[in-house]
């Protein structure tokens, strides 16, 4: 029997409670929650000793059943700011082993991003599926979701332009002045020299287009994320009014670099989806060619996958000929999505 201190919404409470009585030994549940503007009342802490009928001596706190499945979706929330605390503790109490996370807001939708990506990959410990849709994710989450012990299939959305950025010939701009940021975008710069845990600056050769940036221990980053979480770190605007923090750039090179050495280790990740989104950025889009040889590179290099998605834009035959390198088991086929956009699905990788 698991229990957990904070109180959840009765939109969970009441399915969750129903099973946490039946008492029915072997079996796994599954779950789906929707939440929109008319139900968001039901999600609220403020439903207690109110109209429900409920006190909070009533809200249950253990559970005695395994969840095996859990999908949370949501559409636009308009108070403001959005806040999905209710999601983490939802996600956190009901633990189960795949999970599937949708926002269904339209892409100019203020409150879309649903933000909770970072705290829930903290709790990685039973994740065996992990499947984000529709809004990218921060690199913590991916380095959180990438040490789970037990999971083998991931279907993420990534900043690639912030994956850019880590490369000398990548023009944001275009060479364009950067437009001016919003208040309400603030930049969380870490300051090196108060940085107690080890940590060099990776000089780079001046033929080579790496950047030159800061590596840090793993303990590092343990330390950080008690004091900070990347929920709603972004690289670049996801949405209209976006009020999100950028990632501060002292670590996230490294961190990144510390995904890719996850992924290319990886002992249980057999099913991979990487896809891009759409932005409210001026960025550039077309990516450093270093990077796509790493990329490429990477992929190649992996141990572990036997399948790989890419809804990615800068995919072509070039790159894909690079990641089936030197393995003739690989086999491709190629399908359209619903935005035209092609996307290059792999099948069947044996090293």
């Amino acid at each position: 029997m698991s229990s957990i201190c904070q109180w959840l919404p009765l939109a969970v409470q009441f399915p969750a409670g129903y099973v946490n009585e039946l008492q029915i030994p072997g079996i796994k549940y599954n779950f789906n929650f929707h939440l929109n503007d008319i139900h968001l009342e039901s999600w609220n802490g403020d439903e207690y000793d109110n109209d429900s009928g409920m006190n909070r001596e009533d809200a249950m706190t253990e559970k005695n059943f395994e969840t095996n499945y859990l999908e949370v979706t949501s559409d636009i929330r308009t108070e403001y700011p959005p806040h999905y605390s209710d999601f983490t503790d939802a996600i956190l109490f009901l633990d189960p082993l795949e999970l599937a996370i949708k926002s269904l807001g339209e892409s100019d939708s203020k409150n879309e991003y649903i933000d909770i990506c970072h705290s829930i990959s903290i709790h990685n410990q039973r994740y065996q599926s992990v499947r984000i849709f529709n809004q990218p994710i921060p690199l913590m989450a991916l380095y959180r979701l990438l040490q789970a012990p037990n999971l083998h299939t991931l279907d993420i959305t990534l900043q690639f332009h912030q994956l850019f950025s880590f490369y000398k010939s990548y023009d944001r701009y275009n060479g364009k002045a950067p437009p001016r940021r919003s208040r309400y975008t603030p930049v969380n710069n870490i300051n090196i020299d108060n940085i107690k845990h080890s940590h060099e600056k990776n000089l780079c050769p001046e033929n080579d287009d790496i950047k030159e940036h800061w590596t840090f221990p793993t303990e590092f980053y343990d330390a950080l994320e008690k004091d900070y979480k990347e929920d709603r770190y972004l690289f670049c605007d996801f949405f209209s009014a976006c009020r999100a923090t950028v990632p501060p750039h002292e670590y996230s090179h490294d961190l990144w670099n510390k995904c890719k050495e996850l992924l290319r280790n990886h002992k249980t990740l057999t099913a991979l989806s990487i896809s891009h989104v759409d932005t409210w950025c001026s960025c550039k889009n077309e990516p450093p060619q270093q990077f796509i040889i790493d990329f490429a590179e990477l992929i190649k290099s992996s141990k572990s996958l036997k399948s790989l998605n890419l809804d990615i834009d800068f995919v072509t035959a070039e790159t894909v000929k690079q990641m089936i390198e030197n393995n003739p088991t690989l086999h491709l086929s190629f399908v359209q999505n619903m935005s035209s956009k092609f996307c290059i699905r792999i099948i069947n990788i044996v090293h």
